[in-house]
């Protein structure tokens, strides 16, 4: 079992490490002697665990996805109309629970894939619920969501790098209304 929690315990400072040279440079410049230099961990602990640094970095982005996935679904159990709202409170809770990674992540040239994969989980989550939303043209709303969450990924960049006066909150709530709008199109 120690062998185990020491295995996890260096993971995580290895996922630190790269996290944190990440807000100073591109990962394309992030070398495996940097991340070990900066977990104070040998490069055999680096090789046992990981590849290179950017299977790190993909380790922290899937880590990063199931989270949101987990979010999301917590909200996404009754089939109300009143779910959506939580829906766009949760994610933006996330973003503040996971904000130094994300920021982390979205100041690399990767990160515009990672955006893409938590903007495919969304619309698969509010796919999901179809039948009970009452959908009448199927294509037209799964387009209607690439838009509507593309909009709510640019906010999320905006409220990360301080870009709008709006709270996440407040974000959510017209995130929510524009959805609304948009949804009476689409719905029986």
């Amino acid at each position: 079992m120690k062998q185990y929690r020491n295995a996890i315990r260096s993971q995580n400072l290895l996922k630190k490490a790269l996290l944190d040279l990440l807000k100073e440079m591109d990962i394309s410049k992030v070398t495996v002697k940097m991340v070990c230099d900066k977990s104070d961990l040998s490069r055999n602990t680096f090789y046992h665990h990981y590849a290179d640094v950017y299977d790190i970095l993909e380790e922290v982005q899937k880590e990063l996805e199931e989270k949101c996935i987990s979010s999301l679904d917590s909200v996404m159990q009754s089939e109300s109309l009143g779910q959506v709202h939580s829906f766009f409170k949760t994610i933006f809770d996330f973003v503040s629970e996971n904000l130094d990674s994300i920021k982390a992540i979205l100041q690399n040239d990767n990160g515009g894939r990672f955006v893409e994969r938590i903007k495919v989980v969304m619309i698969k989550r509010a796919l999901r619920d179809n039948e009970a939303f009452h959908i009448k043209d199927e294509r037209g709303y799964v387009i209607f969501l690439g838009i509507i969450f593309s909009g709510v990924l640019d906010l999320i960049k905006q409220y990360i790098y301080h870009k709008t006066d709006l709270t996440k909150d407040e974000i959510a709530d017209e995130a929510y209304k524009i959805f609304m709008a948009g949804y009476n199109i689409y719905a029986d």
